[in-house]
């Protein structure tokens, strides 16, 4: 309840305790691991990003030892800990923990599982601090068609991939297609979020900056 309602750091004790027990009488369990990883989330959200990544790490291996390297659960830790990375700067072993993510979820997950997605949208996160952004682009395709096929396209997700893509469509130039394709997020979002959601704004604000780049070539 703690870690949802904001006061994290009264989540800490209970957790604990929790943990505790969990560790006396099973002390290797998916349970375990999985209450592991909920620390980890609330020191994450205390702002202890090297804790959270200890605390993670340990939950991954209890994982892998009690569930096996490839089980869909792994996928979810490996996000955690490429999120970690990727935020403390460690991009090559961000990237290397979010393509293995990818590969456990795309193999074990059902095709329209929202977990597939978000671990496209994290490697593809990787490809474009890389300067990939062909590659970053592939995997947006690729998650926005899933999404378009699981969920529709009136759906806010599809919007957020839509303005994914547009990024990228803006860092390689592509101008023209970066206003469409934000006309297209906005147009969403306004449909399925309301004209005065934050998103909204936010796409508003992107093509607004995509425009006054293209002016000059106008």
């Amino acid at each position: 309840w703690y870690r949802y309602a904001g006061p994290y750091g009264d989540a800490v004790a209970p957790l604990d305790r929790a943990l505790a027990i969990r560790r006396r009488l099973t002390p290797q369990h998916p349970d375990t691991a999985s209450l592991l990883q909920l620390r980890g989330d609330v020191l994450f959200l205390r702002g202890d990003s090297a804790g959270a990544q200890q605390v993670w790490s340990d939950a991954l291996r209890m994982a892998e030892r009690t569930l096996g390297p490839n089980h869909p659960a792994i996928a979810e830790y490996l996000r955690r800990l490429g999120f970690a990375s990727f935020a403390a700067g460690n991009l090559a072993d961000a990237r290397r923990l979010r393509e293995r993510a990818l590969r456990i979820g795309e193999q074990s997950l059902a095709p329209c599982d929202p977990a597939v997605t978000r671990l496209m949208n994290s490697l593809a996160n990787s490809f474009q601090y890389d300067g990939e952004y062909f590659e970053a682009r592939r995997l947006y395709a690729r998650a926005l068609s899933t999404i378009e096929r699981c969920l529709g396209k009136n759906h806010s997700e599809y919007a957020t991939y839509i303005f994914n893509d547009a990024s990228m469509a803006k860092e390689i130039g592509d101008l023209e297609e970066a206003d469409a394709l934000l006309e297209g997020a906005v147009s969403t979002w306004s449909t399925v979020l309301g004209p005065a959601h934050a998103f909204v704004a936010r796409g508003l604000d992107a093509q607004r900056r995509v425009r006054a780049r293209a002016a000059p070539h106008h």
